[in-house]
């Protein structure tokens, strides 16, 4: 039994509780999605944990504001409006007569894959979406015993060191590089992914101190924006917490 702040009782309910999947309420046991689903094979997705009380999905825009941005992150199109993907939620506990007390996960991935490889040109089709709600009313005995807190020994690097959310920038940008048009890792002309991901990478001045000679900065730039919209590239820069990005082209 979990003890920490996620400690709850075990309630008998969610043996039968039905589970959205791709539009569709399927009983626990029949809830599944294939092995070659992006989720599975390459944790390519995002999700949320909502909690239902007294009717009310609570922080609901909190959390699809959140959803919604981590989408973005990753170039994953959702498929649905925000509206809708809380109309589901919502149909979903009513459909098990679901009111309070109740843990709600929401799990988007990239969908299914024609084989495990992690370019989008693998993708079959649109998203898998999966909404998973139990009734879990939090362990009163967690308020009678407490809780014991560990620190823990890892810290978070220095300004100085390379930023962990640059691996955003770098998903994105490999994702939208090999979108059709690309033919691959190895860049084909100068609109191929991974040229442009490495346009995007000599920008960010850790990177440059870091591999000198692995990149080379005495380029003309042109305007980013003849190349992709300047929502991406803000997007990126933001993720990689670089200026916004200017097009290296040859000589």
């Amino acid at each position: 039994m979990e003890s920490g702040s996620h400690a709850h009782a075990a309630d008998p309910r969610n043996a039968d509780v039905l589970i959205h999947v791709n539009g569709r309420l399927v009983p626990r046991p029949e809830a599944t999605v294939s092995v070659f689903d992006s989720g599975f094979l390459l944790g390519d997705g995002v999700w949320e944990g909502i909690r239902l009380h007294n009717g009310q999905l609570v922080f609901i825009d909190e959390h699809m504001d959140r959803l919604y941005e981590a989408a973005k992150a990753i170039d994953l199109d959702i498929g649905l409006a925000r509206d809708e993907l809380v109309a589901a939620i919502e149909d979903t506990c009513r459909a098990n007569a679901m009111d309070s007390g109740v843990h709600i996960r929401l799990v988007v991935s990239r969908g299914e894959k024609s084989t495990p490889y992690q370019s989008p040109a693998a993708n079959l089709g649109g998203p898998t979406i999966v909404i998973i709600p139990e009734w879990k009313e939090p362990d009163p005995g967690v308020l009678e015993r407490g809780m014991t807190l560990f620190t823990v020994h890892v810290h978070r690097g220095p300004p100085d060191v390379q930023d962990p959310m640059l691996e955003l920038a770098v998903e994105a940008q490999l994702h939208r590089g090999l979108h059709p048009g690309a033919q691959g890792r190895r860049g084909r002309g100068p609109h191929a992914g991974p040229a442009r991901l490495r346009r995007h990478l000599q920008l960010d001045p850790l990177l440059r101190r870091a591999r000198p000679r692995a990149l080379d900065l005495e380029r003309s730039t042109t305007a980013c924006d003849r190349h992709h919209p300047p929502a991406q590239c803000s997007m990126l820069a933001a993720a990689s917490r670089a200026t916004p990005c200017a097009r290296r082209t040859s000589r």
